[in-house]
């Protein structure tokens, strides 16, 4: 597998491969999780445009009234709490209603004795809605930028797992082979408790150059130290970024 990381002077440190390994019983791939994630943001954005479109048309076919806010409703929560408008209003027909605010803020949104635009459907006025920005298209707006924060960065996922890939391609065809001598095995916790934690740490010295390039493999589930009856592993770079790597673990049994 391919292991790629941030450069660091004489030292290539993989990192990626951690990410091929899902922390959990089921390996998932960078890419499956980006299109998973944007999927799901794709779908958010998709139901905050029907509710936004649900209320305008809502709002443009319902009928207007005034009304005044006669109380704060209080809902505790653990520490704090948040408020709630109480609104009195009078339908077109006489009718008095009163109903509460569906958006609950802290501090609140409202005074009593504010007066407030109420839009309500004439032949369901009990169903009536506060016609403000906050209650008919703030929480459509969120929960789209929601969508769109969650579809960017699974964007962004699947856009740089295919450039890791195409760098993988590049290394295994353009790439230097060399010996690099193993230098030890050690339980890699870095990214949290995983079921992926045995790496193979290993270096190789250029004759020429005399220069040290140090390699880390891939997570691997099982210890590979009973298979490591071999002083070196296949390692091929790139001479030009050579924190670009691959180290040959293919020999390992599949379960390990």
């Amino acid at each position: 597998m391919a292991t790629f990381a941030p450069r660091s002077p004489g030292v290539a440190v993989a990192v990626a491969g951690a990410h091929e390994r899902a922390r959990g019983e089921v390996a998932v791939s960078p890419r499956a999780a980006g299109i998973v994630m944007a999927c799901f943001g794709l779908a958010i954005l998709l139901l905050a445009f029907v509710l936004l479109s649900g209320n305008i048309k809502y709002a443009a076919r319902a009928a207007s009234a005034l009304g005044t806010v006669t109380k704060l409703q209080f809902y505790p929560q653990q520490g704090s709490g948040t408020y709630a408008p109480i609104v009195e209003f009078t339908s077109a027909t006489g009718q008095p209603l009163r109903i509460e605010g569906s958006v609950r803020t802290n501090p609140p949104g409202y005074a009593v004795g504010d007066r407030v635009r109420v839009l309500y459907d004439p032949a369901d006025p009990a169903r009536a809605r506060l016609g403000s920005f906050v209650e008919l298209s703030f929480p459509a707006l969120l929960l789209g930028a929601v969508g769109a924060l969650l579809g960017l960065v699974g964007g962004a996922v699947i856009a740089r797992e295919k450039r890791r890939l195409a760098a993988r391609a590049q290394v295994e065809r353009d790439g230097r082979r060399v010996p690099a001598k193993i230098v030890k095995v050690v339980r890699d916790h870095s990214f949290g408790p995983t079921l992926y934690p045995w790496r193979v740490l290993c270096e190789w010295q250029d004759p020429q150059t005399q220069k040290i390039y140090k390699f880390r493999s891939e997570p691997v589930r099982a210890d590979p130290r009973p298979h490591l009856n071999r002083a070196t592993l296949d390692v091929t770079f790139d001479p030009a970024a050579p924190d670009h790597y691959l180290v040959d673990l293919s020999f390992l049994p599949k379960d390990g």
